[in-house]
This record gives C-alpha cells, sequence and structure tokens, in this order.
C-alpha cells in the first residue's frame, strides 16, 4: 500500500518582494509631491509677505497725505521699508464748491513682476505698482 503524505502548506506572515516594491514607489511619488508642494507654499507665502509690505508703504503714505492740508498735498516720494513710494498730484477740473486732485501713487520695490511669476518662482528685486487716488478737499 502506497501511502501519500498531503504536506499543509503553512502560511507565513510578511510580505512579498513584489508588495514590497508597489508600496515603497506610492511612498516615493507621495513624498515628491510633498517636497514639490512645500516649495509652491514658500513661493506663495513669500509672494504674500511682499503683497503686505507694498500695502503698508502705499497705506501708510496715503494717510500721510490725506493728513496734509489740502494745498499742501504736491508731487514727491518717500521711503517706507524697502519700498520707495512716489507721488504726483494733478490738480482735477474744479467743479463749483468742490477742488479735487488725482495723485498717482508709485510703489517701488521687490515683489511680483507678473501674474504668472509664483508658478515659476521669480520675484523681482524691483516691481512697480502704481495706484490713482482722488482727494477732495474737506
Amino acid at each position: 500500500m502506497v501511502r501519500i503524505v498531503k504536506y499543509a502548506r503553512r502560511s507565513r506572515g510578511g510580505f512579498t518582494l513584489v508588495e514590497l516594491l508597489v508600496a515603497l514607489m506610492i511612498l516615493t511619488v507621495g513624498i515628491l509631491g510633498l517636497a514639490g508642494a512645500t516649495g509652491l507654499v514658500i513661493r506663495t507665502i513669500t509672494a504674500a509677505d511682499f503683497t503686505t509690505q507694498r500695502s503698508a508703504a502705499l497705506a501708510g503714505t496715503l494717510e500721510r497725505l490725506r493728513a496734509m492740508p489740502f494745498d499742501s498735498v504736491r508731487t514727491g516720494n518717500d521711503l517706507v521699508g524697502s519700498y520707495e513710494v512716489t507721488w504726483t498730484s494733478n490738480p482735477s477740473g474744479n467743479s463749483p464748491g468742490v477742488q479735487v486732485k488725482q495723485l498717482e501713487i508709485v510703489t517701488l520695490g521687490p515683489g511680483l513682476p507678473r501674474a504668472d511669476a509664483v508658478r515659476l518662482g521669480g520675484l523681482g528685486p524691483a516691481v512697480a505698482d502704481t495706484f490713482t487716488f482722488t482727494l477732495l478737499r474737506p
């Protein structure tokens, strides 16, 4: 009589080499994605910081000009932080009872040279922004 011995397959815990390679590839792609996103976030935060500084320089200069007597507001410039703020005063057509001056304010300093600079990663050292403000005689 011939005896057939069946060996029970023992299940072994763990991963196969293929499973480990797939998991490693997924982990690598995830880490590379996080690294790219981190660079974008840093560039965006830096651009926002420059925009905030530029806005503060503009607001400070504008408040100082608004506090001056109407007839004293003339063309001038100022240095606020790392921004050079220049303004020109253009008297507008005076209608009866109302006198108006148009102020063109230019801020020159670090910032974004164009709309896609964040995507490209380029922050310019001397970027000019122009604002127009209407000053009324009180």
